[in-house]
């Protein structure tokens, strides 16, 4: 994925990317490519995508609040998580996932993850649901109408 990403941006000056440990904010957002593209006076917006899922609920809220810790005030955060209640598939998609560990947060855990911060008015989002029907298939669902209520 890093290999892709540096081919990407190799023919950009406004973006950057690095390989850090996502879980030491002053390691991601130090190196020289990073404060080239981001001002650490001004604020920005942290996007936590389906990372939250790869670490404990501790963990979790650790990195999260690390990372407001050192962003410029009016910074936003945003996360998505998700989340599965059919045990079953649950197994599954643990199982089919041998990159790392998957940890399926509950809304109480990834609203801990936000339990420090100011949140805004909440936000409706169309969610789409992935139906797994065996190893080899996946499914999506989209739904026309908003199904879930950023907290």
């Amino acid at each position: 994925m890093a290999v892709h990403v540096r081919a990407l941006l190799a023919v950009r000056e406004d973006a950057a990317s690095v390989e850090t440990d996502l879980t030491d904010p002053a390691a991601a957002l130090a190196p020289p490519d990073v404060s080239a593209v981001i001002d650490a006076a001004e604020p920005v917006c942290i996007v936590f995508g389906l990372v939250l899922s790869l670490a404990p609920a501790r963990q979790a809220r650790e990195v999260v609040a690390g990372y407001a810790d050192v962003v410029a005030p009016g910074s936003c955060v945003a996360v998505s998580c998700g989340r599965c209640d059919d045990e079953a598939l649950w197994v599954k998609l643990r199982k089919a996932n041998t990159a790392a560990d998957l940890y399926n947060h509950t809304l109480d855990e990834v609203a801990g993850c936000l339990a420090d911060l100011e949140l805004v008015p909440p936000v409706s989002v169309q969610l789409c649901h992935a139906v797994v029907t065996d190893s080899r298939q996946i499914h999506t669902l989209v739904h026309r109408r908003p199904v879930f209520r950023v907290f």
